[in-house]
């Protein structure tokens, strides 16, 4: 029973979550009318119950399942070990020995697929894996979800460890230093934690927009973040997006994660997602034409999950047929997703740019003139003259009837935009790549 509340908290919560937190419990027992669940320790016990709780409770809703949920700590009963032995249990990478990590094997810099979109971010990351603190401190990465961030970070983490073994590295989600600042808090036991966190030589966090609005946190980041700086250590840092645009960072550190430099990661192109394919075929020992290589690239355009998820799909399917990828497989196994993302209309790239700003999309309809709705604005409006055939007026109507005019005057202010800023001309490029 607790798998399929597993299965449907996945939906729920963001990936990194769900494996940071639920992916290491699994249940024992439900014989008494009770489901037992295993968990690592206390303290995840404690914190799954104050933060997820009403997710469960959902879920639990959602499938039916009405018996109580006791969660039992492996650390907690004498046979603690042999609880972790029998259920396989694992404790997540919360131990004070900083050098054991629980890494991708996958995610080297070996497996990552450069392009013109994420060229920069990974000369970065190499660069600071090989000579960390001496070159490019803070790295700050930001990009979309799927783009391949938490990739670059298992990378930079593989190759410091392979380069300097003697050194310390902690590579940690945004959430779990949230947890462990919590924990501190809640047991007045600061010492362990800054220790953990500030006798490091490389910090690697992951989703770093996490932290917008925990105060608490973000003034005990903003301490570890200016103790390793002072002391030369490396500093890599992940986000969804650019340093100003963080909900409720404070300005000392916005500033600071521009200390470095701060490279970001575009959906791939075409040529980017043929090579990915590609390899990823090699990797799960896909056969598959190249006709079908094609035909997924150009279908599917926002990120290296969405590619990575089709593929297996893919060759799911053809595996059950006894066959390679084909084109023909690649239609049926993909034709929901296909159909969705055929269809361009006004909704759909305005729901696309909002995700991208962190905005509901009906503000965009709205007589809304402050500078973070108005730039979106102008650059879905410049998006539904390029992707559609709509006139202004057809468009203006589609935003929540704006006059033909204001229209003309976006396009116009986004195409001398793009024309004067290279870096935005990429991104309204990127997105065009993303919808088209």
């Amino acid at each position: 029973m607790w798998e399929l509340i597993k299965d449907k908290l996945k939906t729920y919560i963001p990936e990194e979550s769900f494996k940071e937190w639920f992916e290491h419990t699994k249940e024992v027992d439900s014989s008494n009318g009770v489901i037992k669940v295993v968990v690592p320790d206390s303290e995840v016990a404690d914190f799954i119950k104050e933060f997820y709780w009403d997710f469960i409770q959902k879920a639990m809703l959602e499938t039916g399942v009405n018996k109580p949920i006791e969660f039992i700590p492996s650390n907690s009963a004498l046979n603690g070990d042999s609880l972790k032995q029998q259920h396989g249990i694992k404790t997540p990478n919360v131990s004070n020995n900083l050098t054991k990590l629980s890494l991708n094997s996958d995610y080297t810099f070996e497996n990552f697929v450069v392009g013109p979109s994420n060229e920069l971010a990974f000369a970065t990351c190499k660069a600071v894996a090989e000579s960390p603190g001496t070159v490019y401190n803070p790295l700050y990465i930001y990009g979309g979800t799927g783009l391949g961030k938490t990739h670059l970070l298992h990378a930079v983490a593989h190759r410091f460890c392979e380069l300097y073994p003697e050194k310390k590295i902690l590579l940690i989600s945004a959430e779990r230093f949230f947890y462990d600042y919590v924990s501190a808090v809640k047991s007045n036991k600061f010492l362990p934690f800054r220790e953990k966190y500030r006798e490091v030589d490389i910090l690697l966090v992951d989703d770093i927009q996490y932290l917008a609005n925990k105060g608490g946190t973000k003034e005990e980041f903003f301490s570890t973040f200016n103790e390793l700086f002072d002391n030369k250590k490396q500093i890599v840092i992940s986000s969804d997006s650019l340093p100003n645009d963080i909900y409720q960072f404070q300005e000392r550190l916005v500033s600071r994660f521009k200390w470095g430099i701060v490279a970001d990661i575009q959906p791939p192109e075409l040529e980017t997602r043929i090579a990915i394919l590609t390899k990823k075929a090699k990797i799960f020992n896909f056969e598959i034409d190249d006709e079908a290589i094609y035909f997924i690239a150009t279908k599917l355009r926002k990120n290296v999950r969405e590619l990575e998820g089709a593929l297996k799909k893919c060759g799911l399917i053809a595996r059950l047929k006894n066959s390679k990828i084909t084109v023909e497989i690649a239609k049926n196994a993909l034709k929901d997703v296909i159909d969705d993302n055929d269809v361009i209309t006004p909704d759909r790239i305005m729901k696309f740019v909002a995700d991208y700003y962190k905005i509901p999309a009906g503000k965009l309809k709205e007589k809304n003139n402050s500078r973070n709705i108005v730039l979106p604005r102008q650059i879905a409006m410049y998006l539904c003259k390029q992707l559609t055939n709509l006139s202004f007026p057809e468009i203006g109507k589609a935003f929540g009837n704006k006059h033909h005019t204001t229209v003309m005057y976006a396009c116009n202010q986004v195409e001398n935009k793009m024309a004067s800023d290279p870096k935005f001309k990429r991104l309204v490029e990127s997105f065009i790549q993303s919808l088209d």
